[in-house]
């Protein structure tokens, strides 16, 4: 059944998108693909991840490798025969085998990126002054909640919806009114007011959901009467998350944002979505539920449930100026100012606090000596 699928399908004229490269021969690039993680493995969506560090090696750098990844992988998705042989579980056995056909897609990606400089992303990387940054943003749980029971109940209970094309259920179970979205409170004026700090360079959004249904959402978003879309510096899907081996997990990698890691943040609901060494860029937020808020703003008319979620992002907006203008101030790099209010800083800001510091001496502390709290281990860790 295979054999006549894949005959079929190399003599389909959708075919005629792959190109061969100039770049390498198929050997070569064969070795880019990474072996699919074990069939056990919650997340389907691990096909296709793409080995970035030698990418990098043959001279791509590594936002030219993520993208080629995430255009390899969107040949993939949106060709109808290699979807009909990922149903019938055919498509593991072609990536672990670095079949033909996933080499010509890979083959086209690299066309597209190299020679006709396609960027789906919108993403232009850049080298950033000291004091400079971008601030990017998670979706699901973070700024928004598609996955909720209060949208049913009406308008009032939702901002948008969006088409049952754009479901996502690969790593989620049949939900209820996943057409319908909620946005965290404030989110229209958290992104206005991070663009006009001193220093932003672009908010960036980086979504872990389905390529087409997160760009349904992000596009139904309005700032301004127009698309939000029109305000980012970029906006990375699913097909962008790397593959580490240690541990073995797919991650957003923010260093094809910034390579040097100190002018990049990220706002997260879910931590085991960023690489273990990124966690001082990480600010972890707490998850939004439109559920209770809605049904508290709506119904109960409950304060201490409407407050305490209308005040998460500008919390966080101000964390940010503060940031930016002790960074400024202090000639000190964005991310060393930012590592009180980062994942990396948090338990060491209570514990001070616990021991009669306020917040702002606590915060000063660990800008002034951080290395009392970041131990480094002398035997795998090179010194400074």
């Amino acid at each position: 059944m295979y054999k006549k699928f894949k005959h079929l399908v190399i003599n389909s004229a959708l075919l005629s998108i792959f190109l061969i490269t100039p770049y390498a021969n198929a050997s070569e690039i064969s070795e880019y693909i990474l072996e699919p993680m074990p069939s056990w493995f919650t997340e389907r969506f691990t096909e296709g991840q793409l080995d970035i560090s030698k990418m990098m090696k043959d001279g791509y750098t590594r936002l030219e490798s993520v993208e080629i990844q995430k255009q390899m992988k969107d040949i993939l998705d949106n060709d109808p025969f290699y979807a009909k042989l990922e149903e019938s579980g055919k498509t593991y056995n072609m990536v672990k085998n670095k079949d033909s056909y996933i080499l010509k897609a890979l083959e086209t990606a690299i066309k597209n990126v190299k020679e006709r400089k396609i960027s789906k992303s919108g993403f232009t990387y850049q080298t950033l002054k000291q004091d400079e940054f971008y601030v990017v943003f998670d979706l699901d749980e973070t700024l928004l909640v598609q996955w909720y029971k209060e949208g049913l109940k009406g308008n009032k209970y939702y901002d948008f919806k969006v088409s049952n094309v754009a479901i996502d259920n690969i790593i989620r179970p049949k939900l209820t009114s996943p057409a319908y979205v909620s946005l965290t409170p404030g989110l229209e004026k958290a992104v206005k007011d991070i663009s006009k700090i001193k220093g932003c360079k672009g908010i960036i959004f980086f979504s872990a959901k389905l390529d087409n249904a997160t760009y349904e959402v992000v596009d139904n978003i309005m700032l301004d009467g127009k698309p939000i879309r029109n305000f980012l510096k970029g906006l990375f899907t699913r097909n962008y998350l790397v593959r580490e081996q240690e541990p073995t997990k797919l991650s957003k990698d923010l260093r094809f944002i910034d390579e040097s890691l100190q002018h990049v943040i990220i706002i997260d609901d879910n931590p085991t979505r960023i690489l273990d060494k990124q966690k001082k860029n990480l600010r972890e937020f707490p998850k939004y539920n439109p559920d209770e808020y809605l049904q508290a703003k709506n119904e109960t008319h409950n304060k201490t449930i409407t407050n305490y979620f209308e005040k998460l992002l500008p919390i966080v907006v101000g964390e940010i100026r503060e940031t930016a203008e002790y960074s400024h101030k202090n000639k000190m790099s964005f991310i060393d100012a930012y590592y009180p209010y980062s994942m990396d800083g948090e338990a060491e800001v209570l514990m001070l606090m616990k021991q009669g510091y306020s917040m702002k001496e606590a915060g000063e502390m660990l800008r002034k000596t951080p290395d009392i709290f970041d131990p480094k281990f002398f035997f795998y860790q090179e010194k400074k």
